[in-house]
C-alpha cells in the first residue's frame, strides 16, 4: 500500500470508526447513492430496507459518516449536519454501551 492509499484508509477509519454496522451501512448507502445514482432520500430508504435489522441510530450514523467522507461540505453545511445528527450520534453511543 502506498502512502496515498494509507492516508485514505486512515481517513476512512477516523471518520467511520471500526464498528462493522457503520461500515456496512456506509458502504450500502454509497452503493445506492453513487453506483446506482439514487437521490439521497431514495438511497436512504433503500438502506433502511436492506439493513433494517440494525437500530435506526446506527443506520443514521453510518449514512451521516459516509456523507461526510464523500461530500466536501461548506462550513455552514457542516454545522447544520452536526446539529441535525447529534441526537443520533448520542443514541448510537448509548447503543454501543449496552
Amino acid at each position: 500500500m502506498d502512502k496515498t492509499e494509507l492516508t485514505k484508509v486512515n481517513e476512512m477509519k477516523d471518520l467511520l470508526g471500526l464498528r462493522p454496522s457503520h461500515l456496512e451501512v456506509a458502504a450500502t448507502y454509497a452503493h445506492f447513492a453513487y453506483e446506482k445514482r439514487q437521490d439521497p432520500i431514495t438511497a436512504t430508504k433503500n438502506v433502511r430496507i436492506m439493513k433494517g435489522f440494525y437500530p435506526e441510530a446506527q443506520i443514521a450514523v453510518g449514512i451521516s459518516r459516509v456523507k461526510r467522507l464523500l461530500f466536501e461540505p461548506t462550513g455552514e453545511e457542516l454545522e447544520e449536519m452536526k446539529e441535525e445528527h447529534e441526537p443520533w450520534e448520542h443514541a448510537s453511543m448509548r447503543d454501543m454501551e449496552t
